[in-house]
């Protein structure tokens, strides 16, 4: 047990490692895509936020002109001394009742004399009482020149406001200043409005982008796995080929060898009895010249069976109705079966299914599988063939009650040369592999659960000759 579990074990450590890569780089990537848009979303924010308060103070600012250069007309016109003194005491506040109202409603407008002492405030109890002078630090240079942020309790009534100042002058002169308070809660609000459009916007992106950089890293990931899974299928495969390409040369040789030996050797006693070296008798010289041309005959054949594994005859592909060719070969092969005994049951579950495949190789792959089971019981018995499709493949069983195959030759049943019969190739199932390799099939053998002998499984993709068609092949 320990045996498997540490292969199991290894196997699990790198599931876990690809995983998290792949997670790592998915984060990372997902991390990089938020950084981003919530940078580009405080940019915006921020580009909002200056845009709305900017276009607010420029209001206030803009009412405050308008109402001093009135103060400032009726100052000159009625050649009044300047702020604060008695004679202007009435005046000025009867002309503060007149234009307060031009302003729009903020926590506080006021007219300050040069000394800090309110002479004018839209809150009249603080009247006459001084404030505290500005200072520069609490500047808010983004909203223009004199511009502060304030909060005390004589000006702006302990409210966090945003003080704008325009000068009053007489003469060139200033003499005090006008304030304008917007309450920062306020101005905040009003912002905050404006950006919740676009928050929102900036989130719905983000949050998309960021599932679509989840969901393409792992479609990503993926085709990756894919590639590479081909990738190593494919060096499979040409690790396969050469493997079976070395045993291939090497079973060449020797089944050539043999035949080749055999027919040298009836050559030379050709040569010598024509020398008057040897004596033989005629039915001696007829049964060496039988033995001669069996085994060219066995050369030919070997080397027919080559060219099939090799797939170097012409090949046409076409739509084939597999059914129709089972009963073609089963009526071919049938008078050599029956002497030996040897009965065959045909079963068709599904007629309509058709391949794309050349017509001659389909019969040939039956023809093999037919006659490996005939092989399998030289005393008889009795052979099973089964067509069916599922799903997306057509398939054809073909089971005998022959003893099956040994356990010793499974791992490299379908390689080139492999054989338990002493007169055998050892190529038949080798070609059928190779032609079922062709068109994307597959051959698979197991021990038969209902004849006891040996199941062939072959699979056909019935796709094909939609795909075939569709590319126009």
């Amino acid at each position: 047990m320990s045996g498997h579990i540490v292969p199991i074990k290894n196997r699990l450590a790198v599931v876990a490692g690809v995983f998290r890569s792949v997670f790592l780089r998915i984060a990372v990537a997902t991390l990089l895509v938020f950084l981003i848009g919530r940078w580009g979303m405080l940019h915006e924010l921020q580009s909002i936020r200056n845009s709305v308060g900017s276009s607010q103070i420029s209001e206030a600012r803009s009412h405050a002109e308008r109402s001093v250069e009135r103060l400032q007309h009726d100052m000159e016109s009625k050649d009044t001394l300047g702020l604060g003194t008695a004679a202007n005491a009435k005046w000025l506040q009867d002309r503060w009742r007149s234009i307060r109202w031009l302003e729009p409603k903020r926590a506080f407008r006021a007219i300050v004399k040069l000394d800090g002492t309110i002479l004018a405030h839209s809150d009249y109890r603080v009247h006459g009482k001084k404030v505290t002078p500005h200072l520069e630090s609490s500047r808010v240079p983004e909203f223009g020149d004199r511009v502060y942020e304030a909060q005390d309790s004589v000006l702006t009534g302990n409210v966090r406001v945003v003080d704008i100042l325009v000068p009053i002058t007489k003469s060139n002169q200033i003499v005090g200043t006008y304030h304008v308070g917007l309450p920062v809660d306020w101005l905040d609000n009003k912002i905050a409005k404006e950006q919740s459009g676009s928050q929102r916007a900036w989130t719905a992106v983000i949050a998309y982008s960021m599932i679509i950089v989840v969901i393409m890293g792992l479609v990503l990931n993926h085709q990756a796995q894919r590639a590479n899974l081909l990738e190593r299928k494919l060096h499979f495969a040409e690790a396969r080929r050469l493997r079976e390409l070395s045993t291939l040369m090497v079973g060449m040789a020797h089944e050539v060898r043999n035949p080749l030996n055999s027919i040298r050797l009836n050559l030379h006693t050709s040569d010598r009895i024509f020398r008057g070296e040897s004596q033989l008798t005629e039915f001696e010289v007829s049964d060496m010249l039988s033995e001669s041309v069996r085994e060219i005959e066995r050369v030919e054949s070997l080397i027919g069976q080559l060219l099939g594994y090799a797939r170097v005859e012409n090949i046409c592909d076409s739509e084939v109705n597999v059914a129709d060719e089972i009963r073609s070969a089963l009526k071919y092969i049938q008078p050599t079966l029956q002497p030996q005994a040897i009965t065959v049951n045909f079963r068709n579950i599904s007629s309509s299914a058709t391949i794309f495949m050349d017509r001659g190789r389909i019969r040939q792959i039956l023809l093999n599988l037919l006659k490996n089971a005939g092989d399998a019981m030289p005393d008889g018995g009795s052979i099973d063939v089964t067509f069916e499709t599922v799903q997306s493949h057509a398939r054809l069983i073909v089971s005998d009650t022959g003893s099956g195959v040994d356990e010793r030759i499974r791992s490299r049943l379908f390689e080139p040369f492999v054989t338990t019969r002493e007169s055998g190739t050892g190529l038949g199932l080798a070609v059928v592999r190779s032609m079922l390799d062709s068109v994307d099939g597959a051959i698979q053998y197991q021990r038969s659960t209902t004849l006891g002998g040996a199941e062939f499984t072959v699979s056909f993709p019935i796709d094909r000759a939609a795909r075939k068609l569709k590319n126009g092949h």
